[in-house]
C-alpha cells in the first residue's frame, strides 16, 4: 500500500506541468527560476548577472566583484511555494557561493482508491543545498563547478542524493558570452523502492550583454539551447533585460520545452546597495501564473 501511495503523489507532481520535465526524470524544481530577476528572463542570464541566487541554475553567474546576499519567495500556485536564500564573496583565489532553496508542496491528498474523503493530507518537500565555485582562467574565459545536496520527501519516506553542475563561458572578440554548461549530474538514494533519476541537463548559451552601451539606454539579449539527457527532450529558453541609468529594469522571456510552453515578465529596481526585482510567469495551462519576489544586498 505504501508504493501505491508513492506511486499516487508521484502522478500528481507530474501532473502539474510547472514541475514535471519529463516522466523519465524528477526533481524538476532543480530548472524552475531561483529568484526574480532568473525568472523575468526565463533564466537566460543565470550565467552572467551576478547575484548569488543564480547558483541554483548555473554554476558561473557569480560574476559581481563585491560580496553579495539574496532572498527570493517564489509562489508558483495554489499553496506551493520555495524560498531560497544565497550568498557570494570574492577572493583572491576566485569565487565563492553558498545557498538553500526549498520548495514546499502542502495539502497533497492519498488515496489508494477513489474515494470522497483521502486517507490523509500530505507535504513533499525539495531541498537543494548548493556548494559554488568559479574563476577567470583567461581574461575571456572562466570556468565554475557546483556541488549540492539534494532530499526530497513524501508518505514519511525520504531520500538524499548529491550532484554536481559544471561549465564555462568565453567572451567572443564579438562581445558575445558564449556559454557551455552540463548540469545535474548525480544520484538521488531509493525511494521506496526507486530512485529518482535527475534531470540530467545539457545547454549552450548565447548572450549579447550590452547593446546600445554608453547611454542611460542597456539592453541584452539572448537564448538557450537545452536537452534534457535523461528523457531525450530538448527546447529553448529566450530572454531580454533593458536597463535604464543602470536603476531600472525590464524583463521578458518565453520557454518551450517539450509539449510545455512559458512566458515571462520581470521589474528590477537597483538602488545604492540595494536590488528589488519581480516576476509572473505565465502558464497556458489554466493554472495560476506564478509570482516571485526577491531583495538584495551588495556589501
Amino acid at each position: 500500500m505504501k508504493k501505491i501511495k508513492i506511486l499516487t503523489l508521484t502522478f500528481i507532481l507530474l501532473s502539474i506541468p510547472l514541475f514535471s520535465s519529463s516522466g523519465e526524470s524528477g526533481l524538476a524544481f532543480l530548472n524552475l527560476p531561483p529568484s526574480a530577476a532568473c525568472g523575468g528572463v526565463m533564466n537566460v542570464f543565470a550565467s552572467s548577472k551576478g547575484s548569488p541566487a543564480s547558483i541554483f541554475r548555473s554554476p558561473l553567474g557569480i560574476s559581481d566583484q563585491n560580496s553579495r546576499i539574496a532572498f527570493s519567495h517564489n509562489m508558483w500556485f495554489a499553496d506551493v511555494r520555495s524560498e531560497v536564500l544565497a550568498i557570494s564573496f570574492p577572493t583572491k583565489y576566485g569565487k565563492f557561493a553558498v545557498g538553500g532553496n526549498l520548495v514546499r508542496i502542502p495539502g497533497i491528498e492519498v488515496r489508494t482508491a477513489p474515494t470522497d474523503q483521502p486517507l490523509q493530507e500530505i507535504e513533499g518537500q525539495y531541498f537543494s543545498g548548493n556548494l559554488t565555485y568559479n574563476k577567470k582562467i583567461i581574461n575571456s574565459i572562466q570556468v565554475g563547478a557546483s556541488v549540492k545536496y539534494l532530499y526530497e520527501y513524501a508518505y514519511n519516506q525520504s531520500a538524499n542524493g548529491v550532484a554536481a553542475d559544471i561549465g564555462m563561458i568565453w567572451r567572443s572578440p564579438a562581445d558575445l558570452d558564449i556559454s557551455l554548461q552540463l548540469l545535474n549530474i548525480g544520484k538521488m538514494q531509493e525511494l521506496d523502492q526507486s530512485s529518482t533519476r535527475l534531470p540530467r541537463t545539457f545547454m549552450v548559451g548565447i548572450m549579447r550583454p550590452e547593446i546600445l552601451n554608453g547611454g542611460p539606454l542597456s539592453v541584452a539579449l539572448g537564448f538557450n539551447l537545452k536537452t534534457n539527457l535523461v528523457a531525450e527532450e530538448t527546447g529553448a529558453q529566450f530572454g531580454g533585460e533593458a536597463t535604464l541609468y543602470d536603476t531600472f529594469f525590464i524583463r521578458g522571456g518565453y520557454e518551450h520545452f517539450g509539449d510545455v510552453a512559458k512566458k515571462s515578465a520581470g521589474l528590477g529596481l537597483n538602488y545604492k546597495q540595494f536590488t528589488i526585482d519581480y516576476a509572473i510567469i505565465m502558464m497556458d495551462n489554466g493554472l495560476s501564473n506564478p509570482k516571485l519576489l526577491s531583495v538584495g544586498y551588495r556589501f
